[in-house]
């Protein structure tokens, strides 16, 4: 049976940008007014009051919400999602480098072509765009919000945005000059009110409630943005064997059993990768082998510049990785 959809505004435009993006690899694909981003101006001023010491961080990305005055000429956001959860992951990478990273259309130049060809589908219809390499930094965040809004999945109390695919899925956005919508109308079960495996699983105690998350302390961003810096009272021993990423609040997710990850189809050259992530390898590996092999392959979260931060990380885990054998 078809998903049920929502066609409200230029549905022949709608209709055939929707049919661009699956043609192009994308998993689902919504389109959604600018106007349909003011409640994430009301979350991001929700998570300031509920997280304080968090501030430090999200002032930083304000900016963010104001998508409408940044970009005046836009009138609509396309949002689409991709899918990894069909792959398998190598169990040597399992538990230390996040699989989002890794498994992203990013990190491969022919699934990173047949992405990018959708854009210049765009332009060749005569739509101005732009996304987040460009001008439209909606952030991450910004993007999980946007995509629930049409109707694409739902936001978890782990603060990442749900499909089919559970929480192994990845997000793109575009503003375009062009007036139209798309809103998908899938239906997902909430998380129930007493399940707490999320925050449970969090290490570092990053997760303070539902969709409450204080970044400063997130394994995830420890390792990448925070360039191996966090709190005091965060021990390396609670880091564990996360090298790069973490994916322990989605891995302890309901919503997100059922996978084996030593199953499913190969991603594409990533078993030519692995020895270059072996711990031991990358403890000892130079800032030209980390920025040619490693930073193409974290989706814009680790830059060349992080080789030093990348070698400690990596003597980090293998410490406590050999404490634990």
């Amino acid at each position: 049976m078809e998903q049920e959809k929502e066609y409200t505004v230029n549905e022949g435009l709608a209709r055939e940008i929707e049919a661009a993006a699956l043609a192009h690899g994308f998993s689902s694909c919504g389109i959604i007014s600018l106007d349909d981003l003011d409640g994430f101006v009301e979350r991001f001023e929700k998570r300031l009051k509920d997280v304080p010491e968090s501030a430090p961080f999200y002032e930083h990305f304000r900016t963010l919400t104001m998508v409408k005055e940044r970009l005046p000429w836009a009138k609509s956001i396309i949002i689409c999602t991709s899918g990894y959860r069909k792959y398998r992951y190598p169990k040597e990478l399992q538990g230390k480098f996040a699989k989002a990273f890794l498994l992203s259309r990013e990190s491969d130049p022919d699934l990173r072509r047949e992405k990018r060809g959708f854009t210049e589908w765009l332009t060749e219809r005569g739509i101005r765009w732009t996304d987040r390499d460009e001008e439209l930094r909606m952030s991450f965040t910004g993007y999980r919000y946007a995509a629930a809004m049409a109707g694409l999945g739902i936001v978890r109390k782990n603060n990442f945005f749900y499909d089919e695919n559970g929480s192994y899925t990845t997000l793109d956005a575009y503003a375009i000059d062009a007036e139209c919508r798309l809103y998908q109308h899938k239906e997902f079960h909430p998380c129930a009110e007493k399940c707490h495996f999320c925050q449970d699983a969090c290490p570092t105690h990053a997760l303070k409630g539902p969709r409450m998350m204080n970044p400063l302390r997130c394994v995830s961003f420890c390792t990448t943005f925070g360039n191996g810096r966090y709190p005091d009272d965060v021990t390396d021993e609670q880091l564990g064997t996360w090298t790069i990423g973490c994916d322990a609040c989605q891995d302890a997710c309901p919503y997100n059993r059922g996978k084996n990850w030593d199953d499913g189809e190969p991603y594409p050259h990533l078993d030519e990768y692995v020895p270059h992530f072996d711990l031991p390898h990358l403890v000892n590996a130079s800032d030209e082998e980390i920025a040619k092999y490693i930073v193409p392959k974290t989706e814009h979260h680790v830059s060349p510049k992080q080789g030093a931060m990348v070698r400690a990380s990596a003597k980090r885990a293998l410490k406590n990785e050999n404490m634990n054998k």
